[in-house]
């Protein structure tokens, strides 16, 4: 039996006329070119880029081209364009469906956003390389509590991760929101409730998502404000009220 190596993505990051660029190089041959500005605007904690493009090219699939550009404080896509190379397949509409424009947007953005609050907890390879010094490297006990030590601060460390991610996708939500919505006011959620009710035997928070034009997860999070606000009664697990 021939064996076989796979690698995954190639990653390579670095400055191009100030630009912060990013390629990866997928297993498919497919490369993704992320162009980031080197000017941002602070909104709220985040500093946002005034515009971030993404390019998609190799492969059998057209290539795509993307660009969004922050205008009055939300990402907003100016520009989408697919190109067929000789070697590649014509654009079809099958291209066009395959593309959920409000989560690319909320991807592409979301990746690229930088806090001005320090990351808690430093840099997770400075802390293990202090971890290591502390111990005796002679005594088995303490390179199991280093292996034990380091193993719960990735750990920690990509929980960290995942939930700056979240956060910082609900905040890219709310920005792309038109501006009196971007704010969650009391008479917003009242028409959250509104809807809700009126929609209650029939799929009620997919109905608040498409009432607002927002992801599920943001009309949930609209959904519990309305609760938390009495708007809405509180729900018993796994039973949800109006």
């Amino acid at each position: 039996v021939a064996g076989r190596t796979e690698l995954g993505d190639i990653h390579v990051q670095f400055r191009h006329e100030g630009h912060e660029c990013l390629i990866t190089l997928s297993a498919d041959d497919r490369e993704t070119l992320r162009r980031v500005s080197e000017t941002s605007e602070t909104i709220e904690a985040y500093k946002v880029p005034t515009w971030i493009e993404l390019t998609t090219s190799g492969g059998a699939d057209p290539d795509m081209r993307i660009r969004v550009e922050l205008r009055d404080g939300a990402p907003q896509i100016v520009e989408l364009a697919w190109t067929s190379q000789p070697h590649q397949s014509e654009i079809r509409q099958k291209h066009l469906r395959q593309i959920d424009l409000a989560k690319l947007v909320r991807d592409l953005v979301s990746s690229t956003l930088t806090t001005d609050h320090p990351c808690r907890g430093g840099n997770v390879g400075v802390q293990i390389e202090q971890i290591r010094q502390s111990k005796d490297p002679e005594s088995e006990a303490d390179y199991a509590d280093y292996v034990d030590e380091s193993v719960a601060l990735l750990k920690q460390a990509k929980r960290e991760s995942e939930k700056a991610r979240r956060v910082a996708a609900k905040f890219t939500e709310r920005q792309r929101l038109p501006r009196e919505r971007r704010m969650i006011t009391d008479s917003h959620l009242r028409l959250v409730a509104e809807v809700y009710r009126a929609n209650f035997r029939s799929g009620p928070t997919k109905a608040v998502s498409k009432h607002f034009g927002v992801a599920n997860r943001m009309a949930s999070t609209y959904v519990d404000k309305a609760r938390k606000a009495g708007y809405l009664p509180p729900t018993k697990q796994g039973q949800k009220k109006a």
